[in-house]
């Protein structure tokens, strides 16, 4: 988007001072929609690709490709998921969160971003599998069913079925149920994990005052 505004940007340019009889408002307009489009293509290119915002009553995940907000009661605890290398077990480089019911996620989770992260936790899920150190192989695990029975009965279908198989994957494997990548983060997880405990212990005491984490691709 940014090289396209360049380019018509260089075409107003040239518009306006080698075309016989320009119509300087076509011109100048042209040239302003362009820097327009320019900026907010830089906009786009350098926001981040996560946030975390921790209010009072409710822990909410923003991603450029959706959200989900889940109140402080409904999370368990918060920490790093761990997997067993060898003899020794190796932290990973996510921020992961246990819920209290793992299906509460279900209706708080857009369902684009649910497909993105089902995307982004393939290498974490072989990871956990204990058969790919690398994370970069195939599995058949990777493969979701399209209907997703929760324990009151009700019937889940296409993608949030296999979200929830994701989930039910992941949680049996790591222990928890909601990972945020570390990498994208501006503090270190140790810091960030430090930060949603006390607020989450605080929210289950009174009305904590509200907080955010902004967080700066790098």
């Amino acid at each position: 988007m940014s090289v396209l505004a360049v380019l018509s940007g260089i075409l107003a340019i040239a518009y306006l001072r080698w075309t016989d009889n320009p119509a300087p408002l076509v011109g100048y307009f042209w040239l302003i929609a362009s820097l327009c489009a320019l900026l907010i293509g830089l906009v786009k290119q350098f926001e981040p690709e996560q946030a975390l915002r921790l209010g009072a009553q409710t822990l909410t995940y923003v991603h450029k490709y959706g959200q989900w907000s889940l109140p402080w009661q409904a999370i368990q605890r918060v920490g790093q998921p761990r997997v067993l290398q060898g003899l020794e077990h190796q932290t990973l480089s996510y921020v992961a969160i246990r819920l209290k019911d793992p299906h509460s996620i279900i209706g708080h989770i857009t369902p684009r971003l649910a497909n993105r992260l089902m995307l982004q936790q393939r290498p974490l899920l072989l990871l956990a599998e204990q058969s790919c150190p690398t994370g970069q192989c195939y599995s058949a695990s990777m493969l979701e069913d399209d209907e997703y029975r929760l324990p009151n009965g009700r019937r889940l279908h296409g993608l949030q079925a296999m979200f929830a198989h994701r989930q039910r994957k992941l949680r049996e494997a790591l222990g928890y149920d909601l990972f945020i990548e570390t990498q994208d983060l501006a503090m270190p997880a140790e810091r960030v994990i430090a930060l949603l405990n006390a607020q989450h212990r605080l929210s289950l005491i009174a009305d904590g005052p509200a907080s955010a984490l902004p967080d700066t691709r790098h």
